[in-house]
């Protein structure tokens, strides 16, 4: 595949981005144990926060209040090593922030970071295998969405693992794959796929000369916005819009 980087950077997404400050998109769980089906680009330290290499993600279909109910806990329970009557209570948990208005069912995320951290201590206590996420992406007409504005900031200590790019808006109408959906018009629950399933031999990275880290990320948001711009004008994913996001550990 030929491809001209000198014109995908000349479109300004390097540039824009790096002058763009990190809006906070939420607050999840992951647990990275038992991925079996990684693509062979992705390491298995990968942290895929949703998608198909992802195991389990907190907040969730599968842990909050949808319609039809499908809560049952002891699935919850076998996805989360716990306890059925723990399942039970996170679920009441989750039910009780979304009266409240705390879960983004845009991206299925916490909005306030206290509300993970709670999640993390009091129900995963110790546990190494569950990770609390940031997540972050920059492009200022995401604040579009009005839930966005009431998200609480990034943390200042958190650790920050890279830069991925996942897949956003599965309503695009066919024939629009890779055009820039409007923001405010989607009400879709959560991220799609990651990138790296469309591209499980690391095409992407090795046509932009870059390289990911030891985790399967863009290592700078420069670096995940080529990307994206790669992927969405070539339409080298599924036909959705892939947003480059930032992962900060807690």
């Amino acid at each position: 595949m030929s491809v001209d980087i000198h014109k995908i950077q000349e479109s300004g997404e390097e540039e824009s981005c790096r002058n763009q400050p990190l809006i906070p998109l939420g607050y999840c769980l992951i647990r990275r144990t038992g991925l079996r089906h990684l693509p062979p680009c992705c390491p298995p330290e990968y942290p895929a926060v949703a998608g198909c290499p992802c195991e389990a993600v907190i907040p969730d279909g599968d842990n909050i209040p949808i319609i039809p109910p499908q809560f049952s806990p002891e699935d919850l329970g076998r996805k989360w090593d716990l306890p059925p009557e723990r399942a039970e209570a996170l679920f009441q948990f989750n039910s009780e922030i979304n009266r409240s208005g705390r879960i983004n069912y845009t991206w299925l995320n916490y909005m306030d970071f206290k509300d993970a951290v709670q999640v993390r201590d009091a129900f995963f206590p110790g546990r190494e295998d569950v990770l609390l996420l940031g997540l972050a992406g920059w492009d200022p007409a995401l604040l579009s969405r009005t839930e966005l504005r009431q998200v609480s900031p990034l943390p200042a200590d958190g650790s920050l693992l890279g830069f991925d790019l996942y897949g956003f808006g599965n309503s695009v109408p066919e024939g629009a794959s890779g055009e820039k959906p409007d923001y405010t018009r989607i009400n879709m629950m959560g991220l799609g796929c990651p990138v790296c399933c469309c591209d499980a031999d690391g095409a992407i990275p090795k046509i932009l000369g870059v390289s990911l880290n030891r985790l399967g990320l863009y290592e700078s948001r420069q670096d995940a916005a080529l990307a994206a711009d790669l992927v969405n004008r070539r339409h080298l994913g599924e036909p959705v819009w892939y947003l480059p996001l930032a992962l900060t550990r807690y």
